[in-house]
C-alpha cells in the first residue's frame, strides 16, 4: 500500500469510529455481553468491535446492564454480524432446553423467533454462552456427542428461523476474533472448522444436518478437546468447545463500498 492510500485508510477507520450511525449501506454488527460474564470479555469484546470497525461495518454495543432486548431487535434486524457472550440458559430453548439469551432479563428462544426478522442473513457468534458450543459449566466428564448436538441445534435453530445465515460458538477465549478474521479473508466455513482441528481439537462431527428445513442444506461441525483427569482409572474429560451450522462452502460476502454520509 502506498502512503496516499494509507493516510486515506486511516481517514475512513478514523472517521467511521466517530460516527454516530451507520451510513447509507453500511453493514453494521450488534455486539451483546450479558449478566455476569468472565473476566477479560468486556476488553475482547471491545477488540472485536474495533476490527470490526476497521473494516467499515458500524459497531452497535449492548454490555450489561445497558443491554435491553427492546434497543437491541430493531438494530439487530438489521445487521450484518450478532455476537453474544454470557449465560446459556438451560431452559429458554422452544423445547425448553438450551437457547436464548441472558442479558438484562432472559431472552426466550421464542422472543427471537417472534421478533427477530433478519433482513441480512447475518452471522451469530456466540462466545462462553453454557451449550451453545456444546458443553456446559456443570456438565459430567462426557455428556455425549448426541447432547452436544441437541444443546447446539437448540441454542442456533430460532437464529436460523429468523434468517441467519451462518451460527459459529466457541469458548476459546479470542475464538471470535479468529473466526471474524478468518471470514473476513475469504474462508469458508468448513476452513474455519479446519483451523480448530489445526489447533489440536478432535472431530466429533461434521455432517449434514437432516429433517429441519431452517438448516437446508447447513453442516453441523463439532469439535472437542480430550483432558485425562484421572490416572488411576484413565478418566478423560471431554469438552466440546467449538461448533459451527452453516452451508459447508458459507463465505461473508464482501464489504461494499460504504456509502459517503
Amino acid at each position: 500500500m502506498n502512503l496516499p492510500s494509507f493516510l486515506i485508510s486511516l481517514c475512513l477507520v478514523g472517521s467511521l469510529a466517530a460516527q454516530k450511525s451507520p451510513a447509507l449501506n453500511q453493514k453494521t454488527a450488534v455486539l451483546i455481553i450479558g449478566m455476569e460474564v468472565s473476566e477479560g470479555v468486556v476488553e475482547s469484546f471491545d477488540d472485536y468491535a474495533n476490527l470490526l470497525t476497521s473494516k467499515g461495518i458500524f459497531v452497535y454495543k449492548f454490555y450489561y446492564p445497558k443491554a435491553s432486548w427492546k434497543d437491541i431487535v430493531p438494530l439487530a434486524n438489521k445487521c450484518s454480524f450478532l455476537l453474544y457472550s454470557g449465560h446459556g440458559c438451560t431452559s429458554c430453548g422452544l423445547d425448553n432446553e438450551f437457547g436464548g439469551m441472558v442479558i438484562n432479563d432472559f431472552v426466550y428462544a421464542q422472543d427471537i423467533v417472534n421478533e427477530l426478522h433478519f433482513e441480512n442473513h447475518p452471522v451469530i457468534i456466540y462466545n462462553h454462552a453454557c451449550g451453545s458450543a456444546g458443553s456446559s459449566a456443570s456438565d459430567p466428564n462426557d455428556i455425549g456427542i448426541k447432547e452436544a448436538i441437541n444443546r447446539i441445534t437448540d441454542t442456533a435453530l430460532p437464529f436460523f428461523m429468523s434468517g441467519a445465515a451462518a451460527y459459529f460458538a466457541t469458548n476459546y477465549y479470542g475464538g471470535p476474533e479468529e473466526i471474524l478474521n478468518s471470514l473476513f479473508e475469504g474462508k469458508s466455513a468448513t476452513e474455519i472448522f479446519k483451523v480448530q482441528i489445526e489447533y489440536g481439537d478432535h472431530v466429533v462431527n461434521n455432517k449434514p444436518i437432516v429433517n429441519n428445513p431452517y438448516f437446508n442444506n447447513c453442516n453441523l461441525g463439532v469439535s472437542c478437546t480430550k483432558e485425562l483427569v484421572n490416572n488411576s482409572n484413565s478418566t478423560v474429560e471431554i469438552g466440546y468447545n467449538f461448533a459451527y451450522i452453516a452451508v459447508p462452502s458459507f463465505r461473508f460476502v464482501t464489504i461494499e463500498p460504504v456509502a459517503k454520509n
